[in-house]
């Protein structure tokens, strides 16, 4: 069993259960690079999307994955933009992340790119691109929890594996922070799949 929100019906539904998006009003499906995404548009605070009402889950093994776009319309700022997909989440956002942050390049090591597996906002393992810029292009981030092996993935390749039983179960999660009022973060193509 499994879900695919790809937003092109225009609304935060799918068959069984809608998106809860915070805060209220700054979450919108827009046309983008010529097909529907979700987009988060305000800076300075936390944006999250959940599954709500009619969410149901079969089995507390399964994986999320999903496309990430943060989009650079000016300089490069002075403040951290990221965007990150969760899994066995509380609706407080409680639960394991795969994170993806441009730190500015006044910040050392100049314009760094990490994608980070967490255990909430704890660090558990995390990849560092050094001078690589990953504005304005559409990535690929991937969060797997089998049992208590949680993976995770950007761009197809598995960037590490770590044993933790902090979060047995929960929902999927959206969360993103515009570093700058010349950011937008999008999601696109959300895929939830579940394993016995």
């Amino acid at each position: 069993m499994g879900y695919l929100e790809t937003f092109n019906d225009g609304n935060y539904s799918i068959p069984t259960f809608l998106w809860s998006n915070f805060p209220s009003g700054q979450w919108s499906i827009v046309n983008f690079a010529g097909s529907p995404a979700s987009q988060f548009n305000h800076q300075g605070q936390v944006g999250t999307s959940y599954p709500s009402d009619g969410w149901v889950s079969p089995s507390n093994n399964y994986f999320i994955e999903g496309r990430v776009y943060i989009q650079r319309t000016g300089a490069t700022g002075s403040v951290t933009s990221y965007a990150a997909i969760g899994g066995r989440c509380t609706t407080g956002g409680i639960g394991y992340f795969v994170q993806i942050e441009i730190e500015p390049s006044i910040n050392p090591p100049a314009g760094r790119t990490r994608v980070i597996l967490m255990s909430n906002n704890t660090a558990l393992h995390t990849t560092s691109y050094s001078g690589s810029l990953l504005f304005d292009q559409w990535v690929t981030l991937r969060l797997e929890m089998i049992g208590n092996n949680i993976s995770y993935y950007f761009n197809g390749q598995l960037l590490g594996t770590v044993s933790n039983f902090s979060h047995g179960s929960g929902r999927p999660f959206l969360r993103a922070f515009n570093g700058s009022t010349n950011r937008l973060v999008y999601f696109d193509d959300i895929r939830i799949e579940f394993r016995p």
